[in-house]
């Protein structure tokens, strides 16, 4: 059985030097780089085709497609900040990538009326999943 202070340890994950309000504000410029980027890149020149069916497959494939790559430009933005405060920093891109598909494949695929909660409640729990899963593995790198 593990002692209290095993845990203790066990939980740590920053690096030095800590975060500051500095690090703050460049986290919140590459993220909101990041999803301007990928808006411009994705939805800007074609818009937001109606989905007024039913569950839309082709549009559940396409939109994961989609989130990929968007995940992949936001996670790699964030990870240019997060690499000095974290170990196995560059998880956190493939943790986005993947939490960011799957909100946009369902928001894409399923019927307009509903995808709007979806993509709160499915994005929240994929993008939180995700990225526990990064957190988790950077607690057993430490």
């Amino acid at each position: 059985m593990r002692s209290n202070h095993e845990y203790a340890n066990m939980t740590t994950t920053l690096k030095r030097p800590k975060a500051n309000w500095l690090t703050v504000i460049l986290w919140l410029t590459a993220s909101l780089t990041g999803y301007g980027l990928v808006g411009a890149m994705f939805h800007f020149p074609s818009g937001f085709p109606p989905n007024t069916d039913e569950f839309n497959l082709g549009a559940f494939v396409g939109g994961a497609m989609q989130g990929l790559l968007s995940g992949l430009v936001v996670g790699f933005l964030q990870w240019l900040i997060l690499r000095r405060h974290m170990h196995r920093a560059g998880q956190w891109v493939l943790w986005t990538a993947i939490g960011l598909g799957v909100v946009h494949a369902f928001g894409d695929a399923l019927p307009d009326p509903i995808s709007l909660p979806a993509i709160g409640l499915v994005g929240g729990l994929a993008l939180g999943t995700a990225r526990q899963k990064f957190v988790a593995a950077a607690r057993r790198a430490s």
